[in-house]
């Protein structure tokens, strides 16, 4: 019984790191495509990665390949350039989810020739997630009640 265990759980992990490779062989034939100026096979590539990052968890390395590709496909293809840039930045923010210091890592260690990218995504990323953390902070609550006194105080004014 432990080697059936043992032979199914090693099958299911070939089968998740085929699909990865699988994946990360998408990603490079995209690159290839979109470098050789046929943006249409890297479109569509990068459309079934990202319908299969919608079912699977990706490394950190294939959510960073696939936002630095998406990122490229916006500047070729100017008509679907926000709908581009905000895929890279889901998979930029998927990827410091899955694991921040990884993350990191990765997009530090890229090119100069993408700091332009990351720098965008980071900033795209921070305008999402800022409005769940100033609801969060204390300072709404201190800004909320001195409304509040501002109008106590007016109305007090209001009856002397």
């Amino acid at each position: 019984m432990a080697i059936a265990t043992l032979v199914v759980s090693v099958a299911l992990a070939s089968c998740q790191g085929d699909g990865t490779a699988r994946v990360d062989d998408d990603l490079a034939t995209a690159e290839v495509a979109l470098d050789e100026g046929n943006p249409k096979v890297a479109i569509n590539l990068c459309n079934e990665i990202l319908q299969k990052a919608d079912r699977e968890v990706f490394p950190v390395s294939t959510l960073g390949k696939t936002s630095i590709l998406l990122m490229r496909l916006s500047e070729e293809v100017p008509d679907d350039e926000e709908e581009f840039i905000t895929q890279a930045t889901q998979c930029y923010l998927k990827a410091f989810a899955t694991n921040a210091d990884s993350a990191l890592a990765y997009y530090s260690s890229l090119p100069i020739d993408y700091a332009r990218y990351t720098a965008m995504m980071a900033q795209l990323s921070q305008a999402i997630t800022a409005p769940a953390q100033l609801l969060d902070s204390a300072e709404t609550d201190s800004i909320d009640s001195s409304l509040l006194n501002l109008e106590h105080d007016h109305g007090h004014g209001e009856e002397q």
